[in-house]
């Protein structure tokens, strides 16, 4: 409102756009030359304020709830519905990384769909993170985490309409090998309707520990592992470097090592050695 001339009884109002999204936080910067917003597009927006000049941090992983300003306006908080909260430089550069458990943030969401496991190379539980297609380390010692690991190498993207559902691939299943060298991913990526299940893309990974860097390096990956159908279980052999998987194809199929000195390939990979059909025809 215009509080100086008070015979203007009208609002005086300027309008910001660029979300497609409802707005869910503001935050002004200390002095008030610029405005924060972010939301459900998981993007910061920083306004010149009155004017349409914002500036973005895009890909920010989840949805901002609370945006806050430090009084030198040298560094923006965000703190994102999947329990994190990012520490922002003035050039909207990420300059530190804060979070816990991670939490689900998606209504489609399972909870933990591949489980719960141990990975004591690290000592540490591994677990479905909040944030779609991604792996969460957390410290048995101090429950605080290590670090994400990204298996299907994707930005989340919000949906157009707040009511719409969003499309994603998560991982649905994990298993470690009793070395603690060898990681499996299953990953599912949902089709526009839930009603056909064949157009769901699928893919089996093979990840291996670097000891330099202390974290998992891609190894292998399967294109549709059962074929067009999902996939049920994967279990590691206990003393044999092999792989157990099943599917709604009705077929147990084992998966093998085979290093790049017996192989055509430069590299060593895993492949299918053989398949073993457990479907009862009634």
């Amino acid at each position: 409102y215009n509080f100086i001339n008070s015979t203007n009884k009208e609002p005086t109002i300027s309008y910001l756009h660029w979300h497609s999204l409802p707005v869910i936080c503001l935050a002004f910067s200390f002095d008030g030359s610029y405005l924060l917003s972010g939301g459900n597009e998981c993007v910061l927006v920083k306004w010149l304020y009155r004017k349409s000049e914002p500036t973005f941090r895009p890909r920010l992983g989840a949805p901002i709830i609370h945006l806050s300003s430090s009084n030198d306006q040298t560094f923006y908080v965000s703190t994102h519905s999947d329990n994190c909260l990012h520490i922002i430089g003035s050039n909207l550069s990420i300059e530190q990384t804060i979070g816990g458990i991670n939490h689900i943030f998606l209504p489609q969401q399972a909870s933990l769909p591949a489980g719960i496991h141990r990975f004591m190379r690290q000592e540490s539980i591994v677990m479905n993170s909040g944030k779609p297609g991604y792996l969460q380390f957390m410290s048995i010692n101090n429950g605080k985490l290590i670090y994400y690991l990204d298996i299907v190498q994707e930005n989340y993207v919000s949906p157009n309409d707040i009511n719409d559902q969003c499309l994603f691939t998560d991982i649905k299943r994990l298993a470690i090998d009793p070395t603690d060298k060898w990681l499996v991913t299953f990953e599912e990526r949902s089709s526009n309707s839930n009603k056909d299940d064949y157009l769901n893309e699928r893919k089996l990974r093979f990840w291996i520990f670097n000891q330099t860097n202390n974290q998992f390096e891609l190894n292998t990956t399967i294109m549709y592992p059962h074929g067009q159908d999902t996939l049920n279980q994967i279990l590691f052999h206990p003393n044999k470097l092999e792989l157990a998987t099943t599917g709604n194809d009705g077929f147990i199929k084992i998966w093998i090592f085979i290093p790049s000195n017996t192989n055509k390939s430069k590299h060593s990979i895993f492949i299918n050695q053989y398949l073993i059909l457990f479907k009862i025809q009634i």
